[in-house]
């Protein structure tokens, strides 16, 4: 008697992937892009916060940056995580200083 329950298909593209874990994988990096995401709310507000004081509009940021006006809308909006260096670029023309020093111990 054949099974005939519907089989994983095997990925495509990607030889010898058990279709089980890949599948784990895609879910477990849409997670960690959202959470990215909402880790990124305070620095994006901070951001936004500065640009506005230095009365600069986002498509002129885009603009001197090198980006899409769109990046840096969703950016600030929370709906799009960016690069680090793309955060330094916009970071330094709102005057921003990004730094990275190591975590407090607990």
């Amino acid at each position: 008697m054949t099974d005939k329950r519907k089989q994983p298909r095997p990925c495509q593209g990607v030889k010898g992937t058990n279709p089980t874990l890949y599948k784990l994988g895609n879910t477990l990096a849409r997670k960690t892009a959202r959470s990215a995401r909402r880790d990124l709310h305070p620095v994006a507000a901070a951001f936004k916060a500065a640009r506005l004081a230095s009365g600069l509009s986002q498509e002129v940021v885009a603009e001197r940056a090198g980006y899409d006006m769109e990046t840096v809308s969703r950016f600030e909006r929370g709906q799009q995580s960016v690069r680090v260096a793309t955060l330094f670029d916009l970071c330094l023309i709102v005057g921003l200083e990004l730094t990275v020093q190591p975590a407090r111990a607990a």
